[in-house]
């Protein structure tokens, strides 16, 4: 902690990172691998979770770097995109839905899962089905992104998730990607950092972050 706050550099000590539960899953690992080659000393604590939480501990200056998507954040937090955020609605191949285009009524019925508000997944999900007018009757909630690919792997609900997460399992024939018009809307994602803290150090790791998200296809 003392060299941190005499160099004020955050890949001196302790680097406080957040990262949505997408970012998790495809690109986590690889960063800190990165980060372990290039800072042998540096040690990080990592915040998973949604938008809402990761702006709030930005915000209040518990974080200096995070992968979100923008929701409220705060003027002293700098944010640069890496790319949209692509959700689509997966199911087991068993459950054998064919290839034929559904609408969000034939998705009403069902037995469906996603995250829970206030993240921003939960909010595209409901205006999806706001904007064609329908009420789904057994709509899940689920704030763990793992978990919820398990229950979408069982055929126990149809899920909304993002779509590279879902790539690998879809490659190998467990899970398919429903056919849906018009599709759930897409929103960015930004990594956010204080603004006072921006230095090469910094600028290395938001650098390390694009690439990745650039070559994962996130």
């Amino acid at each position: 902690m003392a060299i941190r706050v005499s160099t004020g550099d955050p890949l001196r000590g302790t680097l406080r990172l957040g990262v949505s539960g997408s970012f998790a899953l495809v690109g986590l690992d690889i960063l800190l691998d990165r980060l372990r080659r290039g800072h042998a000393d540096l040690k990080t604590t990592i915040h998973v979770g949604d938008s809402n939480t990761i702006s709030g501990l930005l915000n209040d200056h518990k974080l200096d770097l995070a992968v979100t998507s923008e929701y409220r954040i705060a003027e002293h937090i700098h944010r640069e995109r890496i790319g949209v955020n692509v959700h689509g609605w997966f199911a087991s191949t068993s459950m054998k839905f064919g290839k034929y285009r559904l609408a969000p009524a034939d998705r009403a019925s069902q037995h469906l899962i996603i995250t829970p508000p206030p993240a921003r997944q939960n909010a595209s999900v409901v205006q999806w089905f706001r904007q064609a007018g329908v009420t789904p009757l057994r709509l899940n909630t689920c704030n763990d992104v793992t978990a919820t690919i398990r229950i979408i792997l069982r055929g126990v609900a149809i899920g909304s998730i993002p779509v590279r997460i879902m790539k690998p399992y879809v490659d190998q024939g467990l899970v398919g990607e429903l056919n849906v018009l018009p599709p759930i809307p897409p929103y960015e994602v930004w990594v956010c950092y204080q603004v006072e803290e921006l230095g090469p150090g910094l600028r290395q790791v938001v650098d390390m972050i694009q690439t990745i998200a650039r070559d994962e296809k996130l």
